[in-house]
């Protein structure tokens, strides 16, 4: 965990004082990563047996967070707009 933790902050640290340019080349680190990770993701959803068994039900579990999620959204953007809109009629 500490091995873990110096090299973030010693990345960190070179990142912050020195002037390489290295924004290309950590772009594509990234975009690597990122794929590895979707990879291995796949694989370790494909194994287990138990996610194809109750596929319908994370299926609608998902579409209900979904659809919530959104409905809270824009919910509380309408308050916030009208509390906003409030203020700024009161300046």
């Amino acid at each position: 965990m500490y091995l873990l933790i110096i090299a973030m902050l010693a990345g960190l640290a070179i990142g912050y004082y020195s002037n390489l340019k290295l924004d290309k080349i950590v772009n594509k680190v990234y975009l690597a990563v990122v794929v590895l990770l979707l990879f291995f993701m796949g694989v370790s959803i494909g194994n287990n047996k138990n996610i194809f068994r109750n596929l319908g039900v994370i299926g609608l579990e998902s579409l209900a967070l979904a659809i919530f999620g959104m409905i809270g959204s824009i919910i509380f953007v309408k308050l916030v707009e009208k509390f906003s809109l409030k203020r700024a009629e009161k300046k």
